[in-house]
Order: C-alpha cells, then structure tokens, then sequence
C-alpha cells in the first residue's frame, strides 16, 4: 500500500468505542458486524480475528477504492486489541441498509418498481465496479448484502474481506482461491490463516471451484462480472438462476454445457431471444426482461477467457440504451421515493 492508501492502528483500550446491546447486524466468514458508538457517533464496529496484516490490507483497500468513487464506503478507524485476538474495523451506518432487503421488501409488499429503476441500479453498480477495475481492485464478493444505501439513497460498496490488488506483482496479501491461500505472506505470518472461503458460494464463478492455478488480474476481474450477472437476476427478479457454477447442481450443469456446445458468447441478441431463448437450459433466461438478456448471458459465461469484461457490459446495447434514463434520473431519490412507500 502506499502511504496515501495506509491505515494506522489504534489500541482498542482507551478509545471511546462503546458496542449498543442490540443484536449483531450481521455474522459472517469475515467476522460479526455490530452497531456502534465511536466519539458519540453511530457507527458500524466489524470485529474480525484474521491477522493484523490481513485488516490493515483491507482496510487501505477500502481506502483506496474510494479515492476517487463516493459509492465506496468509507474507513474511520482501525483498532486492534493488544493480546492480538481481534481488530475492529469502523464503518459509517447506514440507516436505509442493503440492496437485498431493499428489494425483499418490495416483493414481500408487492410494491410495484418500473424495470427501468431496477436496470438503472445495476448500472450503477456496474459504473462502480468499473471505478475499482481501472485502479487494479477486485472486490471478490459483490452480492446485495454488500450494496448499502446511504441517507440520500446512493449505493454504496461495502466490504472488501476479499478484495484484491491485482496490480501487486508482489503482493503482501496472499491471494486467496479455491479456499486456499497461495501466494507470499509476511515472514511474521508464514503459519497463520491458512485456509480460508472465498466469496459467496452463490455469487462465484465456475473457475473458482476447478482451477488450481493462481489466477492472472484480468481473469480476477472477471469473477467480479460473473458476480454481477447473478446480481442482476437478484435485481430483476429477486431470484438467482442456479444455487452454484458447479457440476453438482443440475441447473447450471445443462447450462453450461448447452453454452458451450452452442457458443453463446458469440451468438447475435436477436438470435438469442427468437430462437435459442426456448431452449430448456436458457429457462432461467426467459424471465428476464429482453434487452438485458444478451449482456448477462455473456456476463455468464462458463469460459473465463470469453467472458464479458466491465467494460463489455458498459458498451453493450442494452447500456447505450440506458444511458439518457442514468443521466436525466435520480436514482437516489427513486430508492429513497420506495424506501417511503415501504415503511408507511
């Protein structure tokens, strides 16, 4: 990291973070999330109990991410305990919460939402996924509990536990694949934190679970865009095509192997919705709204090599189409227009 981007730690001892009684927030591979006190303002404590060195590292990615994107959240403070048993990372709190209760609500209440605000949030998902792409940051784990809504209600990209630089050819953070740590690590740490998870099982891309082989930067990025073509089912639709990339799960078995006997990479748009569209193993694809359909078929693309890349997705059609809505509409104030209708 470079000193713009370096995080320096403080003692838990003697700081003003004061944990509220409610329930944790959340619990995950990653640590539990607590709502929080700090200096008197509320905030989000994430206690984690990997090593220093691993939550310095997200905690400078984080910071580097949102150099130049305000959709990326923010770092207050980082505070360790002096026995080393934990770090606790502190966030701001977002009130509105995240994309994916955002969006079980809207069905639980069968609230109507144009199709046209639903693409436009993954536009701009997407348009800060570019961002991180073109600083070498790969997020690893982009999911709706990983998109919050801040008080205006933007979006904003939160925890980066997986996320990588790719553009460190000598990185001091292992790169974490197939739930092993390959790569170098700090003399200091050569035996901890050997094995880990990444990402959500649901979100990650078929190569993850079959390759054995450190992955290159651009084959890194497109883990992200096999992640944001399932995120788009979960917008559109609230619903994910298959439970995971993997031979073990029927769906995407006939999936992939229809896709690749047929090379859907390089089929036309037109080609796809009048004819292979009512093909059985395209079923989960019949949902979707037609214009998208091209762009996230290719955004699932079982091949790594032949994926979409984020730029792909932001010169597709369907974007091109989009972009005077994106540019004339206020998405924050539509979410925050729902958010309302919801909570009356």
């Amino acid at each position: 990291m470079d000193q713009d981007t370096d995080i320096s730690e403080k003692p838990v001892e003697g700081s003003s973070l004061k944990v509220l009684p409610d329930q944790p927030i959340s619990t995950g591979l990653e640590g539990i999330i607590y709502k929080a006190e700090y200096h008197g303002v509320l905030v989000v404590a994430k206690k984690m109990t990997k090593p220093l060195y691993l939550c310095k590292h997200e905690a400078g990615l984080i910071k580097k991410a949102g150099k130049n994107n305000e959709n990326v959240c923010k770092v207050i403070d980082l505070l360790y305990e002096e026995d080393g048993s934990s770090t606790t990372l502190i966030l701001p709190f977002y009130p509105n919460g995240d994309l994916l209760s955002f969006l079980v609500r809207i069905r639980k209440q069968k609230l109507s939402v144009p199709q046209v605000l639903r693409d436009l949030i993954f536009m701009k998902v997407v348009n800060i996924i570019n961002l991180l792409h073109a600083q070498n940051i790969v997020h690893m784990d982009i999911k709706p509990e990983n998109i919050l809504i801040d008080g205006n209600g933007q979006l904003i990209l939160c925890d980066f536990g997986f996320a990588r630089d790719v553009s460190l050819e000598n990185s001091d953070h292992p790169i974490v694949h197939l739930g092993t740590i390959v790569g170098e690590e700090p003399e200091n740490a050569k035996n901890e934190h050997k094995t880990q998870v990444v990402g959500t099982k649901s979100f990650m891309a078929p190569e993850i679970f079959s390759s054995k082989k450190k992955p290159s930067p651009q084959a890194m990025k497109k883990y992200d865009v096999w992640s944001l073509g399932i995120l788009y089912f979960v917008i559109a639709l609230t619903c994910q095509p298959w439970n995971s990339a993997t031979p073990q799960d029927p769906i995407y078995e006939d999936y992939s192997l229809f896709y690749t006997d047929n090379r859907l990479h390089s089929i036309k748009s037109s080609d796809l919705n009048n004819n292979y569209i009512r093909k059985a193993a395209l079923k989960p694809f019949r949902q979707l709204p037609y214009n998208p359909r091209d762009c996230i078929l290719k955004c699932l693309n079982p091949d790594n090599a032949t994926r979409y890349t984020v730029k792909d997705i932001c010169q597709s059609t369907w974007f091109a189409d989009l972009a005077f809505e994106y540019k004339s509409s206020s998405i924050g104030s539509e979410i925050l227009k729902i958010i309302k209708t919801l909570n009356n």
